[in-house]
């Protein structure tokens, strides 16, 4: 069963009480010519698990001008790890997180996207540990209207994307462990040092 049909079947269940629902995805290539698309209301439950030893031995891989995982209105957060997400020059985002979504990632590579590896907008609340964003067109990270990045305790990779992290339209990146190069620019705005800020000001790319 491939990725998409497998959360397409989740989407028919509820997940109750203190279950876990886990899709487990073997090392292999699976080419995608839609997005994976998360929206089961029980996101808290689910993990979609890869391989977080070697996340190069599953790849997904678009074959159109599409998102390789979406995750819309979700209001949960899912937990998605140990994938690589190849845009093979043709993909549009790697991760899109959209309209009040919340998501964690680990130990994830995201590649070669025609705009962003991973795209936060929207009242959105992500979490990225231990990921690589490289070779995409526009940014590795951005994070957009009124959203949040926070990254974990593991180290950040950003190579060869025309920017490393963007923040803008009263969003914030509060970064820790980060290592950006090869990019047009790294950080966009320029990185500041902060203690957790009030809202309201709560903007741009915060060290932590």
């Amino acid at each position: 069963m491939t990725p998409n049909k497998a959360n397409e079947y989740l989407n028919d269940f509820s997940i109750s009480g203190n279950a876990i629902a886990t899709i487990d995805i073997a090392d292999g290539t699976y080419q995608i010519s839609e997005a994976i698309e998360i929206t089961h209301p029980d996101a808290n439950r689910i993990v979609i698990d890869g391989n977080t030893g070697t996340p190069a031995n599953v790849i997904i891989q678009t074959t159109a001008a599409v998102n390789a995982i979406e995750i819309i209105g979700n209001g949960q957060p899912v937990m998605i790890q140990g994938l690589t997400l190849d845009g093979n020059g043709t993909g549009t985002n790697g991760v899109f997180v959209s309209f009040n979504s919340k998501a964690n990632f680990a130990n994830m590579i995201v590649d070669d996207f025609t705009v962003n590896g991973f795209f936060i907008l929207n009242s959105s609340n992500v979490t990225i540990t231990i990921c690589t964003a490289s070779n995409n067109t526009a940014t590795g990270i951005s994070v957009n209207n009124d959203s949040r990045v926070y990254t974990g305790g593991g180290v950040i990779t950003l190579t060869n994307n025309a920017t490393g992290i963007r923040a803008g339209n009263f969003s914030s990146a509060r970064i820790g462990s980060v290592t950006a190069s090869g990019n047009g620019t790294d950080f966009s705005p320029t990185v500041t040092a902060g203690d957790t800020p009030t809202y309201g000001n709560d903007m741009g790319i915060i060290s932590q």
